[in-house]
């Protein structure tokens, strides 16, 4: 709502799994959840400016990951965009945050405090540990994708 709100053109719509969509037709998100008995995890993506072959190469089935087991709900292969594709002003973390914000903090009658902070996962500082994780990930993303990746985030 808060980005229909900002950039009516994105015709933003949620379907029955929870996907965003854009024009009924381009995905533009991504979530995952694992609920247990104790607490919830929650991951939401949103697609700003993400490299298309990177992802379509890392969403592909591995042969060397086949041996794992999850409880996990499959993916659904799905047609994805970038917002930025779409709208060249929602192609920034500053510009999409501050729209989902401000529409959080006007729905909710929020007058003051209203701050925006923004959080660097790749920090060790704030993520111990980030760090060898990010190592770990990328020799196991080497030795399954053919061509080389590098691993950035970009804070959402």
């Amino acid at each position: 709502d808060a980005l229909n709100h900002r950039w009516g053109q994105l015709e933003l719509t949620v379907n029955e799994h929870h996907d965003i969509l854009c024009r009924g037709r381009w995905k533009v998100s991504g979530s995952s959840s694992k609920l247990t008995r104790d607490s919830s995890l929650h991951h939401f993506t949103l697609l700003l400016g993400v490299d298309q072959e990177s992802l379509h190469t890392l969403l592909q089935p591995s042969a060397q990951l086949r041996f794992s087991r999850s409880s996990a709900t499959p993916s659904r292969p799905s047609v994805v965009t970038n917002l930025s594709s779409l709208a060249r002003e929602a192609s920034s973390f500053e510009k999409v945050g501050g729209a989902i914000g401000e529409r959080f903090y006007n729905e909710h009658r929020v007058t003051e405090g209203r701050k925006i902070v923004e959080v660097d996962p790749t920090q060790e500082k704030d993520f111990a540990g980030i760090t060898e994780m990010k190592r770990d990930l990328e020799v196991c993303l080497h030795s399954i994708v053919p061509h080389p990746l590098r691993l950035t985030s970009s804070p959402l």
